[in-house]
């Protein structure tokens, strides 16, 4: 059969005993929207079982006195009395971007977005909360990381 003999759904689908059919008039196929969630929400469950399985790996201690490194080394010192060194949201960012690298986490631009608006400004703003609000303590860096890599179930929704 030729490609111009292939059939194309053309019935109309309020024809009784009609299903809707896939394709439309053009033989083009669509997605639908549920389709399009469940792959959505599996992909969701792919990228935070690789993050907490590259986690899970990297629990020693050294693994943890890595983190706390690199955290200190983006962290801004303190301006006046009485003032806290610290992290701002982009120092972080660049912190747990450094730490991806090192442990050669590998997220698509999609996942990285998702991972960057849904979880870590939310966490960012959690952790800074517990400060002056614009700030994480690098002192926090290795729960964060924890935290950062180990997605809820609510993140998922």
């Amino acid at each position: 059969m030729e490609t111009s003999e292939l059939p194309i759904a053309s019935k109309n689908a309020d024809d009784e005993g009609e299903k809707k059919s896939k394709f439309d008039s053009t033989g083009e196929g669509k997605e639908s929207e549920p389709k399009k969630n469940v792959e959505k929400a599996k992909s969701i469950d792919e990228m935070m079982k690789y993050l907490n399985d590259i986690s899970n790996e990297h629990q020693s201690l050294s693994d943890r006195k890595r983190i706390q490194q690199v955290f200190t080394s983006f962290q801004e010192k303190g301006r006046g009395l009485g003032s806290i060194a610290g992290l701002n949201q982009k120092k972080a960012q660049l912190a747990y971007e450094k730490i991806f690298e090192e442990w050669k986490v590998d997220l698509t631009g999609q996942q990285e977005q998702r991972l960057e608006e849904d979880h870590f400004e939310p966490l960012f703003e959690q952790y800074a909360g517990k400060g002056d609000f614009t700030t994480i303590r690098a002192s926090d860096a290795v729960p964060f990381m924890r935290e950062l890599m180990d997605i809820s179930y609510e993140d998922k929704l």
